[in-house]
């Protein structure tokens, strides 16, 4: 039963972070610096997470600290790398690529941990990078890679690493330590990047801020979504969590039309049946079908 309702609330964020995609596109066309927004997103995560979890946040170990804190790295870079990759593409794109992290984790996770991928998640990665080609128009011959969806593939990798790594926290951690751990690493990650980038602290102080889309990314993504998340993460297999959670393409296709970001198109209909029936392939067991299919001839 928790395994169930951890799924569910994949789906949650999904369709939570299909609006980030929106958001994110939206705060960049109001003219607030990328590497500014996840500076801000960071701080308030970080606050909203010692506001509700400190007692447990103080009680975290070393090592939980240590791995914590990787993965949060590779999360930072992540956001940062989406964020910046935004400013050249579409959000129903970005989307789909955001996506393709779903292929990735089997092999990592392979790599990583040395648990090999099962058939059926091989099947579904397919199957769920088919629809979302389809969901993102390259099957009608939409073929345009620029400098941003590069980018975006990147954040994609990026967040596998973090979400293989996070998968592999100390058991007994509470999950408040985790998301304490992405949060003060994508505010520091993004401060140092933004001082760098801008020559200053006072440049950050006086950029521009785009106050609606920031506080839906900062409460809606990192604090409520990615801390649903960190949880799920340590009773669900971090495939099965790429898998649901790259639904967000769909999401933000749709938002995106809802918003007159982009046309209403047949290809996301289709595209999002394909990417769940994905969904469904991931969870067969293809030897016990291979079984009762024997048995009945």
């Amino acid at each position: 039963m928790k395994k169930n309702n951890h799924i569910l609330s994949l789906f949650v964020i999904s369709v939570i972070w299909g609006g980030g995609c929106i958001m994110i596109k939206q705060a960049l066309n109001d003219g607030m610096d990328a590497g500014i927004l996840n500076v801000y997103r960071g701080l308030i995560f970080t606050v909203l997470v010692l506001a509700t979890n400190a007692k447990n946040v103080l009680k975290m170990k070393k090592d939980t600290f240590i791995w914590g804190s990787v993965a949060g790295f590779f999360s930072f870079v992540s956001f940062l790398t989406q964020s910046i990759g935004q400013q050249y593409t579409t959000p129903a794109k970005a989307g789909f690529y955001v996506g393709t992290g779903v292929i990735m984790i089997p092999f990592i996770v392979w790599a990583v941990r040395k648990i090999r991928p099962q058939a059926s998640h091989i099947v579904s990665a397919v199957v769920c990078l088919f629809g979302m080609m389809i969901l993102s128009g390259f099957i009608k011959g939409d073929i345009s890679f620029n400098f941003g969806d590069a980018l975006i593939v990147a954040a994609a990798g990026f967040y596998a690493v973090s979400l293989t790594i996070m998968s592999n926290m100390p058991k007994d951690a509470h999950y408040s330590q985790s998301a304490f751990c992405m949060a003060y690493t994508l505010f520091l990650g993004s401060f140092i990047y933004s001082v760098i980038n801008l020559g200053s602290v006072s440049a950050i102080l006086t950029s521009k801020v785009s106050l609606i889309p920031l506080l839906y990314l900062a409460v809606l993504s990192n604090f409520v979504a990615q801390t649903m998340q960190v949880k799920a993460a340590r009773f669900v297999h971090p495939y099965i969590v790429s898998l649901i959670t790259s639904t967000e393409g769909i999401f933000g296709a749709i938002f995106s039309i809802l918003l007159g970001f982009e046309a209403l198109d047949p290809a996301v209909v289709m595209g999002g049946l394909i990417i769940f029936l994905s969904l469904v392939i991931s969870e067969m067991d293809f030897a016990k079908i291979k079984r009762i299919m024997l048995k009945t001839v």
